[in-house]
């Protein structure tokens, strides 16, 4: 019966081992950061992974490739990304940015893809949650602008995005073991020439955040001290 004990302890250990080496380790410092490939095409890419946010790493960094064949510039491609809290903090927010490839387009540089406004979707263990009262969207414009001669299936006419962030309300953060879902598209821009063809990376830089640790400790101090100035009140020494 020890043996058996024994055995299944290993097993366990073992599983978590490999559970945590195969997470993806992140956060916004200036660690190294985890480079991953998602391959996809013009139907769309799904991404499911175990994320660890980790203070001491950089941000993920997320390599779109292409196994189709070109597509056609300024057509919106899904992007779907299921993510499971595997570390012992709640994500409070999350942070998406897309950091390269970068063109000059005759006035300064700009990456060549972009995200469409307002095309975020997010879900909490499954369930869709609502802009406003369950989450904001913080957003940083792409300086390109967008014709839209198919408004059905490519980026309309407009300033798309370069980043977005998902801010949680406190019910709805992202807690130890819970998924977050997030749909959205992503779109070669038309400005610079080119199709977005299979030798053309985009890249994401994305992370999440925790509350800050110090927060409870000021927070446990504060009420060290009102508990010693109450106890002094009563005459306690």
């Amino acid at each position: 019966m020890k043996r058996i004990l024994c055995w299944a302890t290993i097993l366990v250990l073992s599983w978590g081992v490999d559970q945590a080496w195969a997470a993806v380790e992140a956060s916004g410092g200036a660690g190294p950061s985890v480079s991953t490939e998602q391959e996809g095409n013009v139907n769309g890419f799904t991404i499911v992974a175990n994320v660890l946010h980790d203070p001491s790493a950089g941000p993920w960094e997320k390599h779109l490739v292409n196994t189709g064949g070109g597509i056609e510039s300024g057509l919106l491609v899904p992007i779907t990304e299921v993510l499971t809290n595997i570390g012992t903090d709640a994500w409070t927010d999350w942070h998406e940015e897309i950091i390269g490839p970068f063109d000059t387009f005759g006035f300064g540089p700009a990456t060549i893809f972009a995200f469409e406004r307002e095309s975020v979707n997010v879900y909490r263990n499954g369930d869709l949650l609502s802009e406003g009262p369950d989450y904001t969207l913080q957003f940083t414009l792409h300086p390109v602008v967008q014709p839209g001669p198919n408004p059905q299936n490519h980026a309309e006419s407009g300033q798309h995005w370069q980043s977005v962030s998902i801010f949680f309300s406190g019910s709805n953060s992202i807690q130890p073991s819970d998924t977050l879902t997030i749909e959205k598209n992503i779109f070669e821009t038309y400005l610079n020439g080119t199709i977005w063809m299979p030798s053309i990376e985009p890249v994401i830089a994305q992370y999440p955040t925790v509350p800050e640790p110090t927060t409870l400790v000021y927070f446990l101090a504060a009420l060290a001290v009102l508990g010693g100035r109450r106890a002094r009140g009563r005459g306690i020494v």
